[in-house]
């Protein structure tokens, strides 16, 4: 219940306190039944209003699931283009979020990167067919066509209202930046490139590298992280790499859990902080096995 809402009980103690505060206060005995009248339609009043503010947090919510249904089908959509299944689609948005609480993001902007971050290549939803991800070499004029997807991304999902899309858009048209400027749409480097993007960047390079494919088997998890921390400074910004290799046992865990949930394209939309409930998962499971179940990045713990 929202602050301020207060129910007919609180009311009642209030009302008795209040008399008792005030002594000389003389009521007599012909006014009690109207003073008893007026406090009984007080507390339904209180009651009334604590049921809307009960119906309007419900509204809220179901508001907020009714806008995160059609981002993770959209969502769906975008890894059926680019032959990802829907286990990876949602890894990429998990290991984001994962990765942005250990860089010391809000429970609330890990939530909105769950959900942002399986959008980063939207834009290739207008790409022709022939570009579609598939393991072969791309002609200068071809790859010059592909580049343009982070715009085109940026641009479907730039121009909404919900705060999702518009963290998704910054992504789309930024995770292919690298940190040392030989990235693309725009060449950006470091800081400039919004942290966002870096995060996303690093959970799409492992969601993808140890995911199976059409044409290779998944690597393994070690060589990847290895190839990972070679890229620090280059491809990636190296305090998000620090984050990977801090929360390797995390993201392994998370994999494994998410494989076990059999995810379909006709499965509901994963709760919008499946990446918090997953880190409590590990966390109950490191103290049932006696291992350390805390796991700190600078100034940022998990406890």
């Amino acid at each position: 219940m929202n602050q301020g809402c207060i129910t007919a009980t609180e009311a009642t103690l209030s009302a008795a306190q209040l008399l008792e505060s005030k002594p000389h206060w003389v009521v007599a005995a012909n006014h009690l039944d109207v003073v008893n009248s007026a406090c009984q339609q007080l507390y339904r009043v209180l009651d009334d209003f604590a049921l809307v503010c009960r119906e309007r947090q419900q509204a809220v919510a179901a508001l907020g699931a009714a806008r995160h249904e059609p981002l993770w089908r959209l969502a769906l959509g975008v890894g059926c283009r680019n032959k990802a299944s829907p286990a990876r689609v949602l890894l990429v948005g998990v290991y984001a979020a994962l990765l942005a609480d250990a860089l010391g993001w809000s429970v609330t902007d890990c939530n909105a990167l769950q959900q942002a971050a399986p959008l980063c290549d939207v834009g290739m939803l207008g790409m022709l067919d022939e570009l579609a991800p598939m393991a072969r070499v791309f002609s200068a004029d071809e790859r010059a066509l592909l580049h343009t997807h982070p715009m085109i991304g940026a641009e479907m999902l730039g121009s909404g209202l919900i705060p999702e899309l518009r963290l998704a858009a910054e992504v789309a048209l930024s995770h292919h930046e690298q940190f040392d400027g030989k990235g693309y749409p725009a060449a950006l480097q470091g800081q400039q490139i919004p942290l966002s993007g870096r995060i996303a960047a690093v959970a799409v390079y492992f969601a993808g590298l140890t995911s199976e494919k059409d044409y290779r088997t998944a690597l393994p998890d070690d060589l990847v992280f290895d190839l990972a921390a070679a890229e620090a400074g280059a491809r990636f910004d190296p305090q998000v790499i620090d984050a990977l290799l801090h929360l390797s046992d995390v993201l392994v865990f998370v994999r494994s859990a998410v494989d076990q949930l059999s995810i379909t394209l006709a499965a509901p939309a994963p709760d919008r902080d499946l990446w918090l409930q997953l880190k409590q998962s590990f966390l109950t499971d490191s103290v049932g096995q006696g291992k350390s179940a805390q796991l700190a990045l600078g100034s940022h713990s998990w406890k």
